[in-house]
């Protein structure tokens, strides 16, 4: 799946196993050459409690009867199994089987680290959990992280909201945000290696922003050039926490204003260049409109278009989101 570009392997949660999804996997499975492909890979869940799950275990209690002798247990079980029939037909014809309330999932980077969100793979989330019949694309829906360290997910605080669905557009609320302030140019501009002095002529500031992850966005006067772009965002990564002990490895975001929106460049965390990143995304609407801009943005990236509005002092997103293909994967 992906939204935008920023692609995704998405793998129901039960088939975790650390065992085998160690680093060494992961990176083999988004190998563009060498493996499936992606950003990332995304492992989620639909709910502990589902109709199919409660139905079989009401069934499984009336079955028991089978070893019984008299006929009326037999037409016990019997009229059990036409219930079990008839609900799962009359399931089927809803737009959302209503006992799927709560939505997980984990984020594994392409280099085996974990992200603690990711905007685009939400959107994906949101496309899966409709086309799966889990969700009605109209009400609000709150996800949950999962955690390699734990086998259930974490039910104790969402870290976003799926909102709607409209024609595979999908608008998700990425909550509030936690912190931000301006990172001294100065300093940053002396810190710098000789071979990007003379880039950062086209750079004006620099903010950190922290959502449910961390955003460092530099606004400059006009387009950084792609093929240079990766090795001065790998720098600027590596460079910022070792001159700032406020600033951890964070995604780097380069945002020029255009005739009509905003571009935006992104280096991300655990994954490097990207197509597209749907929080990058939001931190940069949010320095925007720190800077007293509008609170309602249209942002381009290499993948295409995002929107991004503050609704209530909480930030919603949207974009397309896409299912590609469906596979296998053998685990020898």
């Amino acid at each position: 799946m992906h939204g935008n570009g920023n692609d995704f392997i998405f793998i129901e949660a039960q088939y975790y196993s650390k065992k085998f999804f160690t680093i060494t996997q992961i990176q083999k499975m988004c190998h563009r050459q060498f493996g499936i492909g992606a950003d990332g890979i995304v492992f989620y869940d639909f709910g502990e409690e589902n109709s199919k799950d409660f139905l079989h275990h009401s069934r499984s209690k009336l079955t028991s009867y089978k070893s019984a002798s008299d006929e009326a247990a037999q037409a016990r079980v019997d009229a059990m199994d036409a219930l079990v029939h008839e609900e799962t037909e009359s399931q089927r014809q809803r737009s959302i089987r209503p006992i799927y309330k709560k939505l997980s999932m984990l984020i594994l980077n392409s280099d085996g680290s974990e992200a603690t969100t990711c905007g685009n793979a939400l959107r994906c989330l949101g496309l899966l959990a409709w086309k799966q019949k889990f969700w009605d694309g109209s009400s609000e829906m709150p996800v949950y992280p999962l955690k390699t360290t734990k086998t259930k997910p974490n039910y104790e605080e969402a870290f976003a909201k799926l909102i709607s669905l409209k024609n595979d557009f999908v608008f998700v609320d990425m909550g509030k945000q936690k912190n931000i302030f301006e990172v001294n140019f100065n300093v940053i501009q002396k810190n710098l290696s000789k071979e990007f002095q003379n880039d950062f002529e086209m750079f004006t500031c620099c903010y950190f922003v922290e959502l449910a992850n961390p955003h460092v966005v530099f606004i400059l006067n006009q387009k950084y050039p792609n093929e240079k772009f990766s090795v001065l965002g790998k720098y600027l990564q590596e460079l910022l926490p070792q001159i700032d002990n406020r600033i951890p490895i964070s995604n780097i975001s380069f945002l020029v204003k255009n005739e009509n929106n905003f571009s935006i460049q992104v280096y991300e965390r655990g994954a490097g260049v990207t197509y597209c990143c749907g929080s990058a995304s939001v931190a940069c609407a949010i320095v925007l409109n720190y800077l007293g801009h509008e609170n309602k943005f249209m942002f381009e990236m290499l993948g295409g278009k995002l929107t991004v509005e503050n609704k209530m002092n909480v930030w919603c997103m949207g974009g397309p989101a896409e299912l590609v293909f469906r596979g296998k994967c053998h685990t020898r």
